[in-house]
Order: structure tokens, then C-alpha cells, then sequence
């Protein structure tokens, strides 16, 4: 299985990245844009970035999607050597929060992030609350779910093998604008993280030639 190098993170985390003119938009961001479920919603930015942001715009653009006053979005890095992911940046949290992402355990009984990060699963959650999920909620994890509706995990994945998290949640508000069109441009978003990285791998290696 080949190797793969994730874009590195600037030293100092200055992002050097820029997004502009994001469409649909209310109060430039601030709420969530309202439509009837079911409806169709396209979601376009300006982007200017070099390689080392990708995946901060990237989770920008989740982020804003879903309305910036209501929703977390993470990006975990799961650790190559030990079973647990890093917290790498976010947007919405707390300072609270991050302490509580800073690790996140990938080892034991199945839980959400065990299905996600070490089986490649793409996870949708409506309901964080519902019982039927409560066996797959691990303990650190509770706390932070206070006020909030629903969760999407999608994982990138590299040559077969799991790399990192985007992480998304939200309140109850949040929950309705989770339609199959809004799941799938998250998704499209995801895929392009995915083809960044390809590119990044194969410059690294046409310049070691």
C-alpha cells in the first residue's frame, strides 16, 4: 500500500486561505439558509488557497453550508502509530471543545468514531439522541453533544486506508437542512480533499526524481 502524506500544516497555523462570495448566503452567514425538504441547493464560494489549506477550506465550506450560528466542524487526523486521532483545526467551538477533541481514543468497543475512522464508513446521524444509537456513544463523547441534534461523519480516505475525519454537528434547526442533496455536496467536498491529496502526493514525488 503506498504511502500517503496529508498537506502539511503551516508551522505558525496561519491559514492562507480565502473564502469569498459564498451563494446561497442569509445575513452573510450568520443563519442557515431555509428551503422545503426535498428541494435542490447548490453551494458556491470563491476558494484561494495554496496546498498547504485545503482542508481548511474544505471544512470552511461544510461549515458555512450548514449555517455558521448553529454548527461545529472538525477535521481529526488519525494518528498512523497509536489508536486515536489528533484534533487539527475547527470552526464553531469552543475552547472547551478543543481540549476535549485534542484526542480522540480509537481502541475498544465499536463507537462512532471506531466505525468511521477504522472501517471507512460514511456515518449520518438525524438524531443523536435516539435510543437505538446510545450503544455506539463513547463516554468522552457525551458531554459534548449538549444541544445538538445531529452528527455527520465522513472519513478521508487515501489508497485504501483511512487518513482523517471531517466532523460536522449542529442543533435541531440544522437537523432539517440535512437533505440527500445537501449530504451528497458534502460528500463531492470530501472527494475533493481526497484528489488534493493524490495531486500533493504526486508533486512531493516528481520533485524527489
Amino acid at each position: 500500500m503506498a504511502d500517503t502524506t496529508l498537506p502539511s500544516i503551516a508551522p505558525d497555523e496561519r491559514v492562507r486561505a480565502v473564502i469569498d462570495a459564498v451563494r446561497p448566503a442569509v445575513d452573510d452567514g450568520r443563519y442557515a439558509v431555509k428551503r422545503v425538504v426535498g428541494d435542490q441547493v447548490e453551494v458556491e464560494a470563491h476558494c484561494f488557497t495554496d496546498g498547504h489549506d485545503v482542508l481548511r477550506v474544505i471544512l470552511e465550506t461544510m461549515y458555512r453550508a450548514l449555517g455558521v450560528s448553529r454548527t461545529r466542524a472538525f477535521f481529526l487526523l488519525k494518528d498512523a502509530a497509536l489508536p486515536k486521532a489528533r484534533f487539527r483545526f475547527g470552526m464553531g467551538q469552543s475552547a472547551a471543545d478543543m481540549r476535549t477533541w485534542m484526542e480522540v481514543p480509537l481502541r475498544g468497543t465499536q463507537d462512532l468514531f471506531v466505525l468511521a475512522l477504522n472501517q471507512a464508513r460514511d456515518l449520518v446521524i438525524k438524531d443523536l439522541r435516539s435510543p437505538e444509537l446510545d450503544p455506539l456513544i463513547p463516554e468522552w463523547y457525551r458531554p459534548t453533544t449538549h444541544e445538538r441534534r445531529y452528527a455527520v461523519l465522513l472519513p478521508l480516505v487515501v489508497n485504501q486506508k483511512s487518513v482523517g475525519l471531517f466532523y460536522v454537528d449542529g442543533d435541531e434547526a440544522g437537523a432539517a437542512l440535512l437533505t440527500p442533496t445537501v449530504l451528497n455536496n458534502l460528500k463531492v467536498l470530501r472527494s475533493q480533499a481526497v484528489l488534493a491529496i493524490h495531486q500533493s502526493t504526486l508533486r512531493s514525488a516528481a520533485r524527489k526524481r
